[in-house]
C-alpha cells in the first residue's frame, strides 16, 4: 500500500483521497467491500503511526492521505529528484519502479517476500540494461544486469533474513521475472585440478 500511494500521489501536494475499497480494488485484496477495506484502514492507521502518511479524517468520507518523507521524521514529502539536486543526501538517490507493476497485474500477485526481493534488486541496478551489448541483443527478451550478494552481509545490509530472501527470489522465478545463474568466484581461469571451485548465485531480471 505504501508503494502504490508513492505511485499516485507523485506530484503535488503529494496526497489522494480515496475510498478504502478502491485501495483494496487496486491491491485485489478479498471482499474489497468488506474485509478488504479493513485492512485497508488498518494500514493507513499503521503508515500513519510510522510517520509515513498524514490522515486527514473527515467524518462520512474517505480520509486524505498526504504523503510524507520515508524517512519517517514526519517531514514534508517531496520528490526524491528534487531533494538530491539541493544537495541532498545519499538516501535521496532513488530509482523508478514501472507502472507496469500495477497494470500489469504482478503486484496483487508477490507476497510481501517476493516484492522486497524485488525492490531490493531493482535497487542493486538490476533494471539497468545487460552491460554486455552483444549477448543482450542475442536474446530474444531484454534483461537487466547481473547482481549478487553475499550471504553473510545480506541481512544486515537489507533487514530481511536469509529464508525471506530465499522465498522471494523462488517466487520472482515462478513468475518469470527474474533468472538465476551460477557463477565461479574469482577471475575465470584460476581453478586448479582437484580443488573446489566455490560458485555464487547471480540474478538477472
Amino acid at each position: 500500500l505504501s508503494i502504490a500511494l508513492i505511485w499516485k500521489c507523485a506530484k503535488t501536494p503529494f496526497d489522494v483521497k480515496l475510498p478504502a475499497r478502491k485501495w483494496a480494488e487496486l491491491l485485489a485484496l478479498p471482499d474489497p467491500s468488506g474485509k478488504g477495506a479493513r485492512r485497508i484502514a488498518n494500514a493507513l492507521q499503521t503508515l500513519d503511526g510510522l510517520q509515513l502518511i498524514k490522515l486527514h479524517r473527515v467524518h462520512g468520507e474517505p480520509s486524505r492521505v498526504t504523503l510524507l518523507d520515508e524517512s519517517g521524521d514526519g517531514s514534508d514529502y517531496e520528490l526524491p529528484s528534487t531533494a538530491y539536486s539541493r544537495g541532498g543526501l545519499k538516501r535521496d538517490l532513488y530509482f523508478k519502479v514501472s507502472s507496469k507493476l500495477w497494470t500489469s497485474g504482478e503486484l496483487q500477485q508477490l507476497s510481501a517476500s517476493g516484492l522486497a526481493m524485488l525492490l531490493i534488486l531493482l535497487e542493486e541496478g538490476g533494471h539497468k540494461p545487460a552491460e554486455n551489448s552483444f549477448l543482450s541483443a542475442l536474446r530474444s527478451v531484454p534483461q537487466g544486469r547481473e547482481v549478487w550478494f553475499t550471504t553473510e552481509n545480506f541481512p544486515d545490509r537489507f533487514g530481511i533474513s536469509a529464508s525471506m530472501r530465499s522465498r522471494g527470489t523462488k517466487e520472482l522465478e515462478n513468475a518469470c521475472l527474474l533468472g538465476t545463474i551460477r557463477r565461479p568466484v574469482g577471475p575465470p581461469g584460476t581453478l586448479v585440478s582437484f580443488t573446489t571451485e566455490k560458485l555464487r548465485k547471480v540474478y538477472l531480471l
